[in-house]
Formats: structure tokens, sequence, C-alpha cells
């Protein structure tokens, strides 16, 4: 290792939660100050990303500011700071870390900045003030501090849900303790949108998407497509963010304090993805022997121009069927048992995808903390509160 360069995590063993705080701020408005600064000379940033194991070379320089290889902001966007020191922090807490994550990628330079000008103002002796407004904080984007991960494996829980999950081995099991509408007000009906991914590419933005009552049909084209749609996904998931910032901001602590847990062991069920693919290998396209050794429907005996996915209409209880629908060469639908069935060169997927949102370790020190501010009228006093305990309220303020 270089003279000089010391690893991240060494900043935030043995220090008090207002240090990690400032330490963290910092560090967001450097990363991203660099980001933009790349960004604006056309380096290959990436705005739509998942996060898996970010910024490898993250580092400390001899002034303890942050340092990152130009290399690893590649197909970066700007949560990837957030999501590396997540993972970090989890691992040295010794928390299983869930791995993979999406979370907020909002440009949280301006609001970072103030909170951290704030920080400065109080620990200088010359300017000290005794006084420190979180509403700001609380208002943008940088209050944001969930992150998505997704359940591995089927999960015997629906949308909304709350709980903590139990792990033996790689297996999880969800153990549900509420739902998210016994403790926040709802802000809005449940939201559904439509995903599309093209062959080759990236998935195309979100449109709305209102699942029908009697069902739907998908057509996927086969042949002779300039821009062949290869796979859909149907999402549920939670109205906007007012709903995570009530639960995570004003009802997490309490729900950990009455179940004995640690704030980032509370997780929320919030969405669920459903995806129907066509994926067409292109080594099997024009091999007429494949269809020897096919399971194929009778009337089948070449790669047929068109394939639909009938979607299912919606439970009596408003719940998901699965599978959610069906794969046919027929374009009506058809009275079930649906027959799995194959084509050579193309694999037919249906599937479910649920993702939960939770705190990090480190970011449930931060919200009890500033929690414990905010109980204390938003103002900060002369002698700092005592470091969280990741369980439940702290003691009040006198």
């Amino acid at each position: 290792m270089d003279a000089g360069i010391i690893p991240l995590m060494t900043q935030f063993r043995g220090t008090d939660i207002l240090s990690r705080l400032f330490q963290w701020l910092q560090h967001v408005v450097d990363y991203q100050d660099a980001f933009h600064y790349l960004e604006g000379r056309n380096f290959p940033v990436n705005e739509c990303h998942s996060h898996d194991r970010c910024l490898p070379s993250a580092m400390l320089n001899e002034e303890g500011r942050l340092i990152v290889d130009a290399v690893d902001f590649c197909n970066a966007n700007l949560g990837c700071f957030q999501s590396c020191l997540r993972t970090l922090y989890d691992e040295e807490c010794g928390t299983l870390s869930p791995g993979k994550d999406y979370a907020s990628d909002d440009d949280v330079t301006l609001s970072a900045s103030m909170l951290l000008s704030q920080l400065r103002s109080y620990l200088d002796t010359k300017k000290k003030s005794n006084t420190l407004e979180l509403d700001s904080f609380l208002q943008s984007d940088l209050s944001k501090i969930w992150s998505s991960h997704q359940f591995q494996g089927e999960i015997n829980g629906k949308w909304g849900d709350y709980g903590y999950i139990e792990r033996n081995g790689s297996r999880e099991v969800f153990i549900r303790l509420g739902n998210i509408y016994d403790v926040v007000t709802p802000t809005g009906k449940l939201s559904t949108f439509l995903l599309r991914r093209s062959e080759g590419c990236d998935w195309k933005p979100a449109v709305d998407y209102f699942w029908p009552q009697g069902g739907a049909r998908h057509v996927f084209e086969l042949k002779n497509s300039q821009e062949r749609v290869e796979e859909i996904a149907a999402v549920r998931t939670l109205p906007d963010d007012f709903e995570y910032h009530e639960f995570f901001w004003d009802c997490a602590e309490d729900i950990a304090c009455e179940h004995d847990l640690h704030v980032h062991d509370v997780i929320l069920f919030e969405e669920s993805f459903h995806y129907a693919g066509a994926i067409i290998y292109d080594v099997m396209r024009d091999s007429e022997d494949a269809f020897e050794d096919a399971t194929l429907p009778p009337q089948v005996t070449e790669l047929p121009a068109l394939i639909y996915f009938h979607q299912l209409p919606l439970l009596p209880s408003g719940e998901v069927t699965v599978p959610w629908g069906y794969w046919s060469l027929d374009p009506e639908p058809t009275p079930g048992p649906w027959p799995i069935f194959e084509l050579p060169g193309l694999e037919l997927t249906c599937r479910l995808r649920s993702n939960y949102a939770r705190l990090s370790a480190f970011e449930g020190e931060i919200l009890v903390y500033l929690n414990r501010l905010r109980r204390g009228q938003n103002r900060w006093h002369a002698t700092p509160p005592p470091a969280a305990d990741g369980r439940g309220h702290l003691e009040e303020l006198h």
C-alpha cells in the first residue's frame, strides 16, 4: 500500500457518531463533485446502475480525504459512494450485508454541503453555535438513506409488509410484524408500472400501467424486428417516497424497540417485479436440427414469428396469481392447464422477484442520532448526545 494511503473504514473506527456524520457528509460532497467533473468531460458514467461492491479503490489520503481511482467511475453513478460505505460498514460491524443494492442516486451535493457547513460552524470554536436546524436535511434527497435489496427466493409475505429476516445459511425466512399502513397514513394507491427491455439493450424508462381486470396479452416478435422486445416486467411498488420517509424516520425506531431489534434489522417489503421474457440464442437461430429434441406443440415445425404472453387477472383479494401468466402460440386466451413447452434457440421465462428496503448499520446509527436531535426540538446542545446503541430510542434530552 502506498505511503499516506489508508483504508476508508479506518476513519470510522473508534470515533463518535458526530465525527462519523461529518466524515460521511464530506465524502459524499467530494465524491459527487468528482463525479460531476468527470461527467462534464464525457467520462463514461452511467445513471442506470445497481450497486455491487462499488468503488473498490476508495481510500483516504494522509489528510483523511476520499480518493478513488478514475477507473472506478466507469459506469458508476451518484449513489456509488453511499453504497460502498454501506457495504463496508455492515461488514465492519459484523452485520450480514445483503450485497447488491438499488439505492437513491440523487444529486445531494447541495444539501450535504449545507449540513456540513452547519457542522463546521458548530465545531469551529471561533464561530461556535449551539443550534442545528434539521428540517432542511429531512426535506432533502439526502434523507433518503434506505436502499433496496432483493429477497433470495420466495417469501411468505406481501407488498407493504414489514418485519425482519432470519437467515439459515443461504435460506431466508421473512418474519412479518405488520403492514406499513398499520403505522403510516397512505398517500396514494398502489403504484404499478411496466418496464420493457429490447434485445441487447438496457431497460427503457418505466411507464404507468394499470393491471387489467380481465388480463392482457403481450406480443413478442421473434423474427424480422429492428428492435425486438426481449423482456417485460410489471412492477407493483409503494406510491412515493413520503411513505418510505415516514416509515423509516418516524416508525422504524419504535418497531425496533418493541421487538428488541436493531434499526437496521427492520425491513419493508416494498415492491414485486413480475418478469416475462423471450430470449433468443443466436447460435440456435437458424438450426433446423434443433427442433428434433425440443418439446413442441404438434403444429410447430419452425421458430414462429410471434409468441404471446397472456397476463392473468388479479385474484379477488387484489393479489397477483402465481404464476402471473403463461406463454402460448395462440393469440387468444385459453383455459388452463397451460403446458410448458420448449422452442429451440428460445428461452421463455415467467418469474417473480421481490425487493425490500432497509437501512445499513451506518444509516441506522445516523437515523437514531438525528432523531435524538429532533426530539430535542431540532437543537444541537453544547453537550453532544450519547452514542446510539442501535436498539430503539435513546434517552430523552434534558
